[in-house]
Order: C-alpha cells, then structure tokens, then sequence
C-alpha cells in the first residue's frame, strides 16, 4: 500500500498528462459594443480515446483550474445543478433566467441541445448575445470536442433561451440558489 500516493500527491496541476483537459484552451472577454465587458466565454478540450470510439470525456470542474488566472479566488464553486427543458402539452418550452444575482456567480455549459444566452448591463442596457451548442461542429461537419461555458458575474443580468425540446443546461455557481439574491430583470432579445 506505500506505493499508492496519496490525494494530496495526485492533486498537483501538471502531473498528470490528462490535467491538460481541465485547462481553458480559450478565454474571451463578453464586451458590449461600447467595451464593457459583462462575461466572458470559456472552452475546454475534450478528451478523445482511439480505443474508446464514439465517446468523450469532458472536465466539468477542476478546482486547481481558475475562471479568471488575475482573481483565482473570484469563482469558488460551492453549488452545482442541471436544468431541463421539457415542453408541456400546449405550452412553449419557457426561458430561464432574466434575472439578476448581486452575489453569486454562474457558469453555464450545454450538456445536451442549444442555447441563446443573453447577458445584459443593467447600468447601461448594453447586451451580448452568445450560443451554446452541446454538439458543436467543425466546418466540415466532425466534432469540435470543444466545450464551452459562459461565466456571468454578479450584477449582470441574463436569461437561457433553449431553441429544442428536452435540453439541459449545467449550471456552476458561487453559492446555492437562494430567493434573496435573485432580482427580476427581463432581458429582451434584440429582435424582439
């Protein structure tokens, strides 16, 4: 058993040559069109096996991964859930959202369908659009093995629109949902 290391002896970043898919092959700050910036996108690599055909692995969290390497202590992840989207008979799948949290903090990753996320600054109703898409494709059709999150802050209002039926959202988030720190803020499409 003295060969076996320990959790601690495991955890440090880089060890390992799989530590490379919980590292964000890609950080883009959310900026309105004055400059602002109210999120951000995030993506990760997902893990590939020739012996395993048909299937990825995909880090969800890794806890030695920051959201923001300038402010590692920015995101802590304390709660974490899914959200699904079922239609009920005659009636339209609802958006989530639109609203606005002044203290927690949220990931969102599509694990199965599309999504159109609106962000918005309450301050100066400047908006950004982005797409979450749980099977996203290179342009010539294979899979991207690319994940992508968007981190919305606090303060910045936002709503999850699913496009299909039976979609589901994971949610990452600085502390569990609480009717306290959710304020009602309607984020209206552009084309709306």
């Amino acid at each position: 058993m003295s060969n076996i290391p320990t959790n601690h002896e495991l955890a440090r970043l880089g060890d390992d040559p799989n530590d490379r898919y919980s590292l964000f092959t890609s950080m883009e700050d959310l900026r309105t069109h004055s400059g602002t910036t109210i999120g951000k996108t995030l993506g990760r690599e997902r893990r590939a096996n020739s012996k395993k055909p048909g299937r990825t692995l995909e880090v969800a969290w890794d806890k030695r991964v920051p959201v923001d390497p300038r402010d590692p202590d920015a995101f802590i992840l304390e709660y974490e859930y899914f959200m699904r989207f079922d239609s009920e008979p005659e009636q339209p799948i609802l958006p989530a959202g639109d609203h606005l949290h002044r203290v927690k903090k949220e990931l969102f990753t599509a694990v199965s369908g599309i999504f159109d996320v609106g962000l918005e600054d309450p301050a100066t109703g400047e908006q950004v659009w982005v797409e979450l898409n749980s099977n996203k494709r290179k342009p010539d059709g294979t899979p991207a093995n690319t994940s992508d999150y968007i981190y919305v802050p606090s303060y910045i209002a936002h709503v999850v629109i699913p496009r299909s039926d039976h979609s589901v959202l994971a949610v990452l988030a600085t502390s569990p949902n609480s009717d306290g720190d959710e304020f009602p803020y309607p984020v209206i499409p552009p084309s709306q």
